[in-house]
């Protein structure tokens, strides 16, 4: 009499388990077509908005084109006026660079004063071809230094990259960052270099060299896919 009862117990069990099975999928099924339509509603509006950041990233960069960022001037100015003398004084002696008042079109520091280090200076200029002039010629300061102004997107991309131009560079190739993009020159006296596909960011090549940006934020992710990877091993284990 017990066996049977044991039986009988055991086949509810498994018919239960079966019904529970067949209703998880039914609902999984039900809320995918529901929900199916809402993500990828959603899906293509983080493209929009990842398309909007990049529009917006790029007009920010442009209005900062005409601009240069200097590192290490001491603070010792009175005035914006005083400061732009002591730049063009620097300029010339370390350039050979004559800087006239009218090239400029602003000057100032950035940020609060912060103990006895000197401020970054933002400069602007009129004449584009000046700021080139003296980008091109930067290493040869010695007192200061100098860089681009970028937007914070363009500069949290340059970090991210950071390590793999050191990592290239390291190499023996010729690696630079332009922009947000890392831009790699193979040189011939090294291997070939082997590249994973799964961990390197996207890449195309040109001419012989290879560009690389850092990986959008925004992933296609299939959530329904997750969702039954998470219930499917729990009824899996109550089965066993």
């Amino acid at each position: 009499m017990d066996s049977q009862l044991e039986v009988f117990f055991e086949k509810i069990k498994l018919e239960m388990e079966k019904q529970t099975i067949t209703l998880t999928n039914t609902l999984m099924t039900t809320l995918e077509s529901k929900l199916k339509p809402i993500l990828e509603e959603n899906i293509q509006m983080k493209s929009e908005i990842e398309k909007l950041q990049k529009r917006v990233n790029y007009f920010e960069n442009q209005k900062r084109k005409s601009n240069l960022v200097i590192y290490g001037l001491n603070e010792e100015e009175k005035s914006s006026l005083e400061l732009l003398s002591t730049l063009k004084n620097i300029v010339h002696k370390e350039l050979n660079i004559e800087l006239f008042d009218q090239e400029i079109t602003k000057i100032h520091r950035l940020g609060r004063a912060q103990g006895e280090l000197p401020r970054p200076v933002l400069i602007s200029f009129g004449n584009y071809w000046k700021r080139l002039e003296i980008l091109k010629n930067k290493k040869k300061f010695r007192a200061i230094s100098i860089s681009e102004d970028f937007s914070k997107e363009t500069l949290e991309k340059r970090k991210a990259l950071k390590e793999k131009l050191d990592m290239e560079r390291k190499k023996g190739n010729y690696a630079y960052i332009k922009g947000d993009t890392l831009i790699v020159k193979s040189n011939k006296n090294t291997d070939k270099r082997k590249r994973d596909n799964t961990v390197s960011p996207p890449h195309t090549k040109q001419s012989g060299e290879t560009k690389i940006t850092p990986q959008s934020k925004f992933s296609k992710v299939d959530a329904f896919s997750i969702m039954r990877q998470r219930v499917t091993p729990k009824l899996n284990k109550n089965n066993c």
